[in-house]
Formats: structure tokens, C-alpha cells, sequence
């Protein structure tokens, strides 16, 4: 299984309200599998993908991705398993504004230890291949 979440409680704060999100969420994520999260503004999606991801922890549950138990994992180590196993986009793009697309692209590449020439080489076709 690539992603497992079990029973996953989540909840928002607004100072000190509780904003229940998820509760008792379950998902299972094959090796190779696609899936669409859809649903309303507000419905959770993005909490979900956060909680995936490790950028989120649950108020309680399991999340299992390739292996790893999230919550065992260091803030750090979750990091190193978002820059290594999982492509995350924020909504916002969260981009570099003072570097270019293809420097945006490439800093990735550069976390993951690739040499500046070879990353803007990689950057360019990537950007490329996306008509950008």
C-alpha cells in the first residue's frame, strides 16, 4: 500500500474553538493507483493532502505513506520523505518570487543534491514539455 490513513481525527483552531474537519477518515492508496478527491470548498481535500503529505498531523489515527509511519517520523525525516517520495503542489504555488520558473524548478532538484547545470538542463524540458 503507498498511502494507508486509518480512523483520522482533524481538527482546525481558531484561537481556542475547535473546527472539526475529518472524523474517522479512512483511505487506502495502492502502488500505481489514481484517485480524484473531490467535493465543496472547505470539505477537508486539502486538509487530506496535508495529512498525506506530513505537512499535517491528525489529533489522532494512523497515516502510512510508502512504508513510513508519519507519526513516527520527525518533522525533519517528514520533510525528507515529501522532497523524496511525494510531489506536492500548494494551491498557492508557494514559488520563489525573485527566481524564474525554470530557477523555481530547479531548486527542487538541487534539495535532492542534482548539480546546477543539470538541474536547469532538466528544469528547461520539464517547463518544455509543459509548453511554459
Amino acid at each position: 500500500m503507498l498511502l494507508s490513513m486509518q480512523t483520522i481525527r482533524f481538527s482546525h483552531h481558531r484561537g481556542r474553538r475547535r473546527v472539526p474537519v475529518l472524523d474517522a477518515f479512512d483511505l487506502a492508496i495502492a502502488h500505481h493507483e489514481h484517485i480524484a478527491l473531490l467535493g465543496e470548498s472547505g470539505s477537508g481535500k486539502s486538509t487530506i493532502l496535508g495529512l498525506a503529505s506530513g505537512l499535517l498531523v491528525p489529533d489522532s489515527g494512523t497515516v502510512t505513506l510508502a512504508g513510513c509511519d508519519l507519526g513516527a517520523l520527525s518533522v525533519g525525516a517528514r520533510a525528507n520523505l515529501r522532497l523524496n517520495v511525494v510531489g506536492h503542489i500548494h494551491q498557492d504555488f508557494r514559488l520563489f518570487d525573485k527566481l524564474t520558473a525554470e530557477e523555481n524548478v530547479a531548486f527542487v532538484l538541487r534539495l535532492r543534491g542534482v548539480a546546477a547545470a543539470e538541474a536547469l538542463q532538466r528544469a528547461r524540458k520539464a517547463l518544455a514539455q509543459v509548453e511554459l
